[in-house]
């Protein structure tokens, strides 16, 4: 599983969220969900209750509409990857495992090997963090075997297949679904008989309520026409603008945190209550129905009462949302600029708007030399991204953040389910160190895509990922004021996490 994507927090961006799905992310009752203004691609907010179809291209046209562009397209590189990199730790640790069993103390000779110098059998020549992910391969291997969470950045992975870096992979999922969109696009157009002449530059503005879509960029009324009418068919145009957001890169012009929080809260609250918030009066600050119901209240009874989402997070739900709408309330719905993403498509391929690096045929360039930079190759002749250094530590202890957020899970579980994870909605800045890990624990869960709760706290726990196999690379982009921490997207979009963890510990 891959536990993703992809920003900074501001809030619960998008509390309620669809998992994804590789046929169509909007399935399921929880909806998708969106941080901001982070230097790695992201995820956009989706409601989970799709538009109503559009109709047909023409109304004496018998082809059925059908939805043939789809935001993502099974994207694999990662876990073919993983899978062969714990063929490569199995094979090698069995070997080096049984010859720690020959000690009284296996685990005592495991650590002296790597961190006690004065040991016979201290391993040396090892980076910092190529020794912590060394020792915590053995040692896991020691104690689960084959079936031991992995650590990427162990020097005999990165031999065979080269760093396993976060940034690299995100960058070529993303190339990949745009190339299955170019084509996916391709067959909208003949299957409905449309021809774009050569060298033709159009642009796609899509409105993030609607997800309609208007063209400009020829002055060919009836091209435009029959474009517009094609992409609006099904659910083309919302698969495009998820397709838009899914391909941003370190930051795009036409995304901010201020447009993505209105999105997800006007989306949260037509999901759970059937209404829109741009047909609401706004009375003494809040967003009311037509007979003067406050629509917070019809929307904290929807949640409570929606078995798909866990009991424990509700109370996060609802400061959530209250604080959402409270600030929208005050500047109104008009006082925020909307979400509206847009497009260029030339020669059979869409190049993003507002971003310096492109996903467009023949402007991936960019991804090669990235790629390269990070291969068992480049490993092998002497690269090594830098050392962390005193920024990042070294110790098993320094990195353990899953332990952390274990450890204050392990304490809220605790709790009688009555007492789980309140919080005062008129008190909702003053968490403590567990109530802020369960906040960005949910936001993870719903970012990953993964319905069931257990299951992603089993997939976390295995993966581990953002403890050892990128720091380095992490520790470059930090310098600019980021975390990026590879594949782990939760944590990647999630710098409030990281920075909340260190605060207490």
């Amino acid at each position: 599983m891959r536990i993703s994507s992809n920003t900074q927090l501001n809030g619960l961006n998008n509390t309620l969220k669809s998992a994804q799905n590789t046929n169509n992310p909007n399935d399921h009752p929880l909806g998708q969900n969106k941080n901001n203004n982070y230097t790695n691609p992201v995820q956009v907010n989706i409601s989970s209750i799709s538009l109503a179809k559009s109709a047909q291209i023409d109304s004496n046209n018998s082809i059925t509409n059908e939805t043939l562009i789809n935001s993502r397209n099974g994207w694999d590189g990662w876990e073919n990857k993983s899978a062969k990199a714990k063929e490569i730790r199995n094979e090698y640790y069995a070997k080096e495992v049984a010859i720690d069993k020959k000690f009284d103390n296996p685990a005592r000779h495991i650590k002296d090997k790597y961190y006690n110098t004065s040991s016979p059998y201290y391993i040396e020549g090892l980076t910092e963090n190529e020794r912590l992910a060394a020792y915590n391969n053995e040692s896991r291997y020691l104690e689960y075997g084959n079936k031991a969470p992995i650590s990427y950045g162990d020097p005999v992975i990165l031999k065979e297949i080269g760093y396993m870096n976060g940034l690299v992979d995100d960058a070529l999922e993303r190339q990949f679904n745009r190339e299955k969109v170019n084509e996916q696009f391709g067959q909208l157009l003949d299957k409905y008989n449309i021809t774009i002449p050569q060298d033709t530059k159009l642009s796609f503005t899509i409105d993030p309520y609607t997800y309609k879509a208007k063209v400009t960029g020829t002055d060919n009324s009836a091209l435009i026409s029959s474009i517009e009418s094609a992409i609006n068919t099904a659910e083309n145009s919302k698969h495009l603008f998820l397709h838009i957001d899914n391909s941003e890169w370190e930051h795009n012009s036409q995304i901010t945190s201020e447009k993505y929080k209105k999105k997800s809260l006007y989306d949260d609250i037509k999901d759970h209550t059937g209404y829109k918030l741009d047909e609401l009066e706004i009375i003494n600050g809040k967003f009311v129905t037509d007979d003067g119901t406050d629509i917070f209240g019809i929307l904290k009874k929807s949640v409570k009462e929606d078995t798909s989402i866990p009991e424990f997070f509700k109370s996060y739900i609802y400061a959530d949302i209250y604080e959402k709408l409270d600030n929208l309330a005050k500047v109104g719905f008009d006082g925020t600029p909307d979400l509206v993403l847009s497009i260029d498509y030339e020669n059979g391929s869409f190049y993003d708007v507002g971003q310096s690096k492109n996903f467009g045929t023949g402007q991936t360039q960019w991804i090669d030399a990235f790629e390269e930079k990070y291969s068992a190759e480049s490993y092998k002749s002497g690269f090594r991204p830098h050392s962390p250094g005193s920024s990042g530590g070294s110790s098993a202890e320094k990195f353990d953040k899953i332990g952390i957020i274990k450890e204050a899970l392990q304490e809220m579980m605790a709790l009688k389910d009555d007492d789980k994870f309140k919080i005062d909605i008129d008190d909702i800045g003053t968490l403590d160190k567990n109530e802020l890990i369960m906040k960005y624990l949910f936001k993870s869960w719903q970012e990953s895509g993964e319905i069931d709760l257990d299951s992603f706290l089993e997939e976390l726990e295995k993966e581990e990922i953002f403890l050892d196999h990128n720091i380095n690379s992490s520790y470059e982009t930090s310098q600019k004021g980021n975390i990026e921490i590879g594949k782990t997207d939760w944590i990647n979009k999630s710098p409030m996490l990281n920075q909340s963890i260190d605060i207490y510990v």
